[in-house]
């Protein structure tokens, strides 16, 4: 998502690739969608994969820079932070088994 936006944000870039790109992009995100309501998956998806999936599929079919702005920055480095508080949690769970508490 993420790399598309980028895309469209550039100057120099091709409307028709762009448009292929956010069709072929919505298609996918619709299948797996639809594919994780059915009957086919032994787990269904998620309400919140589905939210974030339908969420991004919104993004591509009416773009506006504020979200696009959220998607580019915010989200990465909330991400980030995430990964950076997996990382010490971790850290911190085999120094306590180094220590026999777990």
């Amino acid at each position: 998502m993420p790399g598309f936006l980028r895309l469209t944000d550039t100057r120099f870039h091709d409307p028709s690739g762009v448009a292929a790109f956010a069709a072929q992009s919505l298609l996918i995100m619709s299948s797996i969608l639809r594919l994780g309501k059915s009957d086919f998956p032994t787990v269904p998806i998620d309400a919140d994969s589905f939210e974030r999936i339908a969420t991004c599929m919104r993004v591509l079919l009416e773009p506006n820079s504020a979200t696009a702005a959220i998607f580019l920055n915010e989200c990465h480095a909330n991400y980030a932070t995430l990964l950076t508080s997996q990382t010490v949690r971790r850290q911190f769970a085999h120094t306590d088994c180094m220590r026999g508490l777990c």
